[in-house]
C-alpha cells in the first residue's frame, strides 16, 4: 500500500517509544530530497525522512548512504537550528499524511525554544518544513512560491498553513453511525477520510470493525507474490500493519517493527527509482554528445560529397598540358579527347590566365581536395569510433543496479573528457563486479554491466574461456568459464546457448539477436582503444533470444 496515514500512524507509535526524549547528534543530507537525523536515546538511531515524489516516507533506518563532501543548504539550516536539540513529541494532525516533530533547541540568543520539523508525505507535494516557535517558516526542503502553487505557498518568513484537506475529514473518533452514513461503497472510504489509501479503502469495504484496525497496528508484514518462472525469488509488492484479507492467497513475511518492514520494502523499490534518477543526467550528457557526433557525421559526408570529383581536377590539369598548343589567348574552354574515357570532355578556362596557369590552378584544387579527403577520412573514422563508443555507454545505463555501477560510468566519462575531472575532495569510485550467473550445467557466466567491467572480463579471462557479444550492436561482454573444456563438449555447447541469451538480453537489442562467440585467446584490445573496445577473429555466430538464461543469477558481488 502507499505510505498513507495508517502507515505513518504505525511508524509514529514506534518513534514515540524509541526517539522521543532523545537528542539530535548529527544531521546529514545524502540525497537532494532526503534527510537523516542521528538521534541518541538509549542508543543512537537513524531517522530517515524522504520527500521524493515517488517514494516519500519516514522511518528508522539501519542502512546508511555515503554523504556528500559539502552539506546542502537545507541541511546546514537544520544543523543550525536543530543540532543538539531534544525531541519532545511527535504527532500526526487529523490522521493526515504529515508528522510534526516538536524539538527543543537553542535559538540565536542562546535560549531554548521549541521548533517544529514537519514532514508532509504527500506524493509529489511531499516536503520537509522547519518552523519557529510561532509557526513561521524558517526554511523548507522545497520552496513553493505563488508562481508554483496558487493554493499554498511554502517559503521562509511565511506563516505555516496546513495542507488543503480536499473536502476530506479526519477518521479519528468517527462513530459507527457516522461511518455508515459516509461509506456506501469501498471507494467512499478513500474519498471521504484523510490518510487512507485506495488499497486500505478496498480492504475496509464498508466494514466498521476493519476501519478501526487502521488506528491500532498489530502486525508488521510484507506480502510477496507467488514465485514465477521468470523470477528467481518471490517479488515483494506490498506491506501493511495488520493482516489484509485482500492478500489472503499471498505469502507473508513478518518483521519486528514498522520501520524494519518499510525499510525492507523500499530497499527493493527505492533503489530502482534512484538509479533511474541518477542515470538521467548521464543519459542527457551522452545523448548530447551522440547528437553532436551525428551532426558532425552529416557535415563530413556533405564535405566529402563536395570533393568527390577531385580526380577530375587532376585530369583537367593534365588535359590542358596535353593540348596546350591548341589553346588560344582568351579561350574560356577546351574541348578535347579524354584519353581515360575514350570520349570527349570540355574543360573550363579562365581567359585572363595562361594555359599553364589554368593547369596549375586545377592541380592546386586537386591537391587541396586530396588533403581535405585525407583529413576527412581520419575525422570520419574518429567520429564514427566516438559515436560507437557513446552508443555503447548509453546501452550500459539500463544495466546499472547500484550506486557503484553509476559511479564507474561517471569515472569512465571523466577519463574520456565528457565530465569534469575529479576534484581533490571527491572520492574515486569503488570498483564493482560483473553480474555472475550459473548455467544449468554448473558453468560460471559473467556479464559486464559497463565498459570498465567489460575490460576487466576480457583482461582476466583464460584463453580457453568463451567470449560472447551481440553482433554489430552495443552490448555487454559475456565470458563463459569453460574450466578448460572445449566448445565441442556437449555441456559447454549448451552453456554457450545460455550465455548467448544473456548477451542478447544485456544489449541494446533487448531481445532476439545474433551473437558472436570465440575463444578468449582470439579476442584482443587494441592499444589506445576506448574502454570496452576489442577486436576478435576465429569466431562463430549463434542466434539467441534475450530471455533469461536457464541457470540462476547470483548477482553482482
Amino acid at each position: 500500500m502507499a505510505f498513507d496515514g495508517a502507515a505513518l500512524n504505525a511508524v509514529i507509535i514506534e518513534l514515540k517509544e524509541k526517539i522521543v526524549g532523545g537528542r539530535i547528534d548529527k544531521i546529514f543530507q545524502p540525497e537532494r530530497d532526503e534527510i537523516v537525523l542521528y538521534i541518541r536515546k538509549d542508543k543512537t538511531r537513524k531517522l530517515l525522512l524522504t520527500v521524493n515524489a515517488k517514494y516519500p516516507r519516514l522511518h528508522l533506518a539501519e542502512s546508511a548512504k555515503e554523504n556528500p563532501p559539502d552539506a546542502p543548504l537545507f541541511c546546514m539550516v537544520l544543523r543550525k537550528w536543530l543540532a543538539g536539540g531534544r525531541v519532545l513529541d511527535i504527532f500526526q494532525p487529523e490522521f493526515d499524511r504529515a508528522a510534526v516533530f516538536l524539538i527543543e533547541a537553542k535559538n540565536e540568543m542562546g535560549d531554548y525554544a521549541v521548533k517544529k520539523l514537519i514532514a508532509e508525505i504527500m506524493g509529489k507535494h511531499s516536503n520537509l518544513i522547519l518552523t519557529d516557535e510561532n509557526d513561521i517558516i524558517i526554511d523548507s526542503q522545497k520552496r513553493v512560491t505563488k508562481e508554483i502553487s496558487s493554493v499554498r505557498e511554502v517559503f521562509p518568513g511565511l506563516a505555516y498553513r496546513d495542507p488543503p484537506r480536499m473536502g476530506k475529514i479526519s477518521p479519528l473518533g468517527v462513530p459507527r453511525e457516522r461511518f455508515y452514513e459516509l461509506v456506501k461503497t469501498p471507494d467512499d472510504v478513500f474519498k471521504n477520510f484523510l490518510g487512507i489509501s485506495p488499497v486500505l479503502s478496498k480492504e475496509i469495504a464498508g466494514d466498521y470493525e476493519t476501519f478501526l484496525k487502521i488506528f491500532h497496528p498489530d502486525l508488521n508484514v510484507i506480502y510477496k507474490s507467488k514465485k514465477s518462472k521468470e523470477l528467481n525469488s518471490k517479488e515483494i509488492f506490498d506491506f501493511a500493519f495488520f493482516d489484509l484479507k485482500i492478500y489472503s492467497d499471498c505469502e507473508k513475511t513478518f518483521f519486528n517493527s514498522p520501520s524494519e518492514t518499510i525499510e525492507r520494502y523500499y530497499a527493493e523499490s527505492d533503489p530502482i527509482f534512484r538509479i533511474k534518477q541518477k542515470t538521467g543526467d548521464l543519459k542527457k550528457i551522452i545523448q548530447n554528445n551522440i547528437d553532436r557526433c551525428e551532426k558532425k557525421s552529416i557535415l563530413y559526408k556533405k564535405s566529402f560529397s563536395e570533393i568527390e570529383n577531385r580526380e577530375s581536377l587532376k585530369l583537367y590539369g593534365e588535359l590542358i598540358y596535353a593540348n596546350i598548343a591548341s589553346i588560344k589567348p582568351g579561350d574560356e574552354s577546351l574541348t578535347c579527347a579524354d584519353y581515360y574515357s575514350g570520349g570527349e570532355t570540355t574543360v573550363l578556362l579562365e581567359k585572363n590566365l595562361t594555359p599553364a596557369e589554368n593547369a596549375q590552378k586545377y592541380y592546386k584544387k586537386y591537391n587541396k581536395a586530396k588533403r581535405t579527403a585525407a583529413a576527412l577520412a581520419v575525422q570520419i573514422i574518429e567520429n564514427d569510433t566516438e559515436l560507437k563508443y557513446l552508443e555503447t555507454v548509453m546501452a550500459t545505463l539500463p544495466f546499472c543496479v547500484s550506486e557503484g555501477d553509476i559511479n564507474e560510468i561517471r569515472a569512465e566519462l571523466r577519463a574520456e573528457g565528457y565530465l569534469r575531472k575529479f576534484s581533490a575532495r571527491q572520492k574515486r569510485p569503488v570498483k564493482t563486479s560483473p553480474l555472475k550467473f550459473i548455467s544449468s550445467g554448473g558453468f560460471e557466466i559473467y556479464v559486464g554491466k559497463n565498459n570498465s567491467q567489460n575490460d576487466q572480463l576480457t583482461r582476466s579471462a583464460n584463453g580457453s574461456d568463451i567470449w560472447l557479444h551481440v553482433k554489430n550492436i552495443p552490448g555487454a561482454h559475456v565470458v563463459l568459464k569453460t574450466n578448460n573444456r572445449p566448445p565441442s563438449d556437449e555441456a559447454v555447447a549448451r552453456a554457450i546457448e545460455e550465455a548467448a541469451r544473456l548477451a542478447a538480453r544485456y544489449s541494446s537489442a533487448r531481445g532476439a539477436a545474433e551473437v558472436d562467440y570465440a575463444l578468449k585467446k582470439h579476442v584482443k584490445k587494441p592499444a589506445g582503444a576506448k574502454p570496452g573496445a576489442v577486436i576478435y577473429d576465429h569466431f562463430k555466430t549463434i542466434y539467441a533470444t534475450g530471455g533469461d538464461a536457464n541457470g540462476s543469477e547470483n548477482g553482482a558481488n
